[in-house]
C-alpha cells in the first residue's frame, strides 16, 4: 500500500487508519504530520477487504485557503500498483471510504485446516465452548465489539480517581480528577500523549476542581463547585494556551451559602452555563454568562413545578443550538425533568421522567436535531436497569421519537449513566455503579438501533468503566475512575480512545 499525502497549515490535524471488517485497526500513522508537508508512505498488508478512512479533526479539510493563494493538501492511495482514490477535500471528518465485503463461505469445511489462520473468525459462536471448535458458526454476531485505540493514565503519582469528567475539543481531550486535592485536569492530544495539567490558580483542597468541563472553540471552562466554602467558582482558560483567563462567581454567591455553582457547565462560542443545584434552598439555579466578557445576564431559578428541595435543578446543562437544556433528576421524588430555555433564560419546553426514581436528566446530550436523554434509575429492565430516550428538536420542538434499551438490559445496569451524541451515532454507558459488575458502552444509530459495544479492556467489575464519556470528532473517550493499575494505587483511573467510533 502507499499512501501520499500533501498536508495543508494543520497538518497535525490529519490522520488515517486502516480496518478490517469487524473494525479492528491494522495500519494507522506513527506521529503527527508536519504542516505543508509532502509525505509518501509504504505499509506491507494481507490481501483482504479494509476499510481505509481519512480524517481532519479540524473539520476544514485538506484545503484551505491561504491569506494570498490557496494552498492546501490532498492524498492518493495505490494498492499493488492500482490508484485506489485520488482526492483532496473541502470539509467533513470522515470524507472517503474504500471498503468491500466477502460472503461468507456456504458450507464449512468438515476437517480442521493443518495450516490454522492467524486472524479470527468474523462468525464466532453464539455458544463458547469449553474446547475450540473446528466448526465454525454460520451464524454471524448482529452487534460487533469495538476495541479501544489508546490508554490514558493517571499523570500524578499516587492520586486517585482520574476519568471522573471528560471533555473534547477539536484536538484535544480534558481529563479531570476532582477527588484529590484541590482537583486538576489533564490535557492529551487525540493520539493519548499527555501536554499539561489546568489546576486552580487560588484552590484549595476540596474545592473539586474539574467536577464538570466545557469546551468552546477558543475556551475550556471548568466548574469547582465547592470551592469557597461550597458556594463555587468557575475557571475559564485560553484553549490555545492553556492559561486563566477568568475566575466566575455567582452574582449572588455570599447570600446563597452552599449552592454548588460548577457542578454543571454548559458552554458553546457565544454563552457559558452554569448550573447550581442547592442555589434557592436547594431548589436549584442556572447562571447565564456572556461567553466573550464573561458578565452574568441572568439567574434563572427552578420552575415553580420543580421549585422545592432536592430537585436538583441544574445538575446537568448543556447549550445546544442557541437552545439551554437543564436537567432536574430530583424532580418529583427523582422522576426527572429536563427543562428547555432559550439562550436569553425563557423557559421553552418542559419534558418530564415517566417514573419516581427513574432520575431522567441525570445526563443529557444533543447533536444537530437530536437530543438523548438518560434515566439511569429506571426499573424498565429490573431495579436500576436504566433507560434513554431520543427527541426529535426539529421545528424547535422536543418530541419523543425513541426509547433505547441494551439487548441484554438488565438489574444494576445504570444504562443512560452518560449518554453522549455525535454525527451518526449515539454512545451510551452502563457503568453498573451499585451491583459491582463490569460496565459496558454500547453504541446506537440514529433510530436507536444497537450497532456496537466496547468492552471494559480490564474486565473488572470495581472499574466503573463508564462512569462518563464525551464523544466528538469522530471518537470517544470512556472513562474509568476506579481502575487499579499496575502502579498499585487504588482507584487511580484510566480514560480510554476510542477512534472507531464514526
Amino acid at each position: 500500500m502507499q499512501l501520499d499525502l500533501a498536508t495543508d497549515h494543520s497538518g497535525w490535524q490529519t490522520y488515517w487508519q486502516m480496518s478490517g471488517d469487524e473494525g479492528v485497526v491494522l495500519e494507522r500513522p506513527e506521529d503527527t504530520y508536519r504542516n505543508y508537508d509532502i509525505v509518501r508512505e509504504f505499509h506491507c498488508v494481507k490481501k483482504d477487504c479494509y476499510i481505509f478512512t481519512l480524517f481532519d479533526s479540524g473539520d476544514d479539510g485538506l484545503c484551505c485557503e491561504d491569506e494570498e493563494e490557496d494552498i492546501g493538501g490532498g492524498y492518493s492511495l495505490v494498492i499493488d500498483g492500482y490508484v485506489v482514490n485520488a482526492s483532496s477535500f473541502e470539509s467533513s471528518i470522515n470524507f472517503h471510504s474504500l471498503s468491500c465485503a466477502l460472503p461468507p463461505t456456504s458450507y464449512p469445511s468438515l476437517e480442521p485446516s493443518i495450516h490454522p489462520t492467524l486472524i479470527p473468525s468474523v462468525y464466532p459462536s453464539l455458544y463458547p465452548a469449553s474446547a475450540p471448535s473446528i466448526y465454525p458458526s454460520l451464524i454471524p454476531t448482529q452487534v460487533p465489539s469495538i476495541e479501544p485505540n489508546y490508554e490514558l493514565y493517571n499523570v500524578v503519582p499516587n492520586t486517585q480517581m482520574f476519568g471522573t469528567r471528560i471533555a473534547l475539543s477539536n484536538d484535544k481531550v480534558f481529563v479531570s480528577n476532582y477527588h484529590h486535592g484541590s482537583g486538576a485536569v489533564h490535557v492529551f492530544d487525540f493520539f493519548g500523549r499527555f501536554i499539561t495539567t489546568l489546576a486552580a490558580s487560588n484552590g484549595s483542597d476540596g474545592d473539586e476542581f474539574g467536577k464538570d468541563l466545557g469546551a468552546s472553540s477558543t475556551d475550556i471552562v471548568v466548574g469547582a463547585p465547592n470551592a469557597n466554602g461550597g458556594e463555587g467558582r468557575v475557571y475559564v482558560y485560553s484553549l490555545s494556551s492553556f492559561s486563566e483567563k477568568d475566575i466566575l462567581v455567582a452574582s449572588d454567591h455570599t447570600t446563597q451559602g452552599q449552592q454548588h455553582f460548577g457542578e454543571a457547565i454548559g458552554v458553546s462560542d457565544l454563552k457559558i452555563v452554569i448550573g447550581a443545584p442547592d442555589s434557592d434552598s436547594s431548589s436549584g439555579a442556572l447562571y447565564i454568562f456572556d461567553g466573550f466578557i464573561r458578565f452574568q445576564e441572568r439567574k434563572v431559578v427552578a420552575p415553580q413545578s420543580d421549585g422545592k428541595a432536592n430537585g436538583l435543578f441544574g445538575n446537568e446543562v448543556i447549550v445546544h443550538n442557541d437552545r439551554i437544556f437543564a436537567g432536574s433528576p430530583g424532580y418529583s421524588n427523582a422522576t426527572g425533568a429536563v427543562y428547555k430555555y432559550d439562550t436569553a433564560g425563557n423557559l421553552m419546553k418542559t419534558i418530564e421522567g415517566s417514573s419516581e426514581g427513574d432520575e431522567f436528566g441525570h445526563s443529557i446530550s444533543a447533536f444537530g436535531s437530536m437530543l438523548v436523554v438518560g434515566a439511569p434509575g429506571s426499573d424498565i429492565d429490573g431495579p436500576n436497569s436504566g433507560v434513554a430516550n431520543i427527541y426529535d428538536l426539529q421545528n424547535d420542538n422536543a418530541i419523543l421519537s425513541t426509547t433505547i434499551r441494551p439487548a441484554d438490559g438488565s438489574t444494576g445496569f445504570n444504562f443512560g449513566y452518560s449518554v453522549s451524541v455525535s454525527s451518526s451515532s449515539i454512545m451510551i454507558t452502563a457503568p453498573k455503579i451499585d451491583s459491582g459488575e463490569v460496565g459496558v458502552v454500547y453504541v446506537f444509530d440514529g433510530d436507536g438501533n444497537e450497532t456496537a459495544r466496547v468492552e471494559n479492556p480490564t474486565g473488572d467489575g470495581d472499574d466503573q468503566y463508564g462512569y462518563h464519556s464525551a464523544y466528538a470528532f469522530g471518537m470517544s473517550v470512556v472513562g474509568a475512575p476506579k481502575y487499579t493499575g499496575s502502579s498499585g494505587v487504588v482507584n487511580s483511573g484510566i480514560a480510554y480512545i476510542i477512534r472507531t467510533l464514526l
